[in-house]
């Protein structure tokens, strides 16, 4: 059998089995994780990827498959083609100029866009170091006189 988890308490597992292979009974168990295609949807991590794994990623879907899809984004003179799948829940993301966020896939049995009460995010900005005087280059030579 096999099915999302539903809950774990104490020595207590329920999940719901959504298929079954065999027949019999069985006094033994083997319990095993991991990602599969048919668990309920979830948050799950998405890997986000530098730019140029991620494309080499996605440029390896096969477009004549019937999940795969194709969007293009225009950035400047420039036109970016991106392959994802539409039968999965993300693996994988890529941040483009610290504004896009692309993703390798979604799942439109569960939604056909992006949902904010379904989404959870984290992100840190970091702004870029400014010289904004030279007070710092004044302290650094005025403390290399004292060596």
């Amino acid at each position: 059998m096999s099915g999302p988890l539903i809950s774990y308490v104490g020595n207590q597992l329920t999940f719901n089995s959504t298929s079954i292979t065999g027949s019999g009974t069985s006094t033994a168990w083997t319990l095993t994780g991991g990602f599969i295609n048919e668990a309920a949807p979830g948050y799950l991590y998405v890997t986000i990827l530098p730019i140029d794994q991620f494309i080499g990623y996605v440029n390896r879907l096969n477009p004549l498959e019937s999940d795969v899809a194709q969007f293009s984004l225009q950035r400047g003179v420039n036109n970016f083609t991106f392959y994802y799948k539409n039968s999965s829940q993300p693996r994988y993301c890529t941040v483009i100029e610290n504004t896009y966020v692309v993703f390798d896939s979604y799942d439109d049995t569960q939604d056909t866009t992006l949902q904010a009460s379904k989404t959870l995010c984290y992100g840190q900005i970091v702004p870029p170091f400014q010289m904004t005087d030279n007070l710092f280059l004044t302290l650094m030579i005025s403390s290399s006189l004292y060596y």
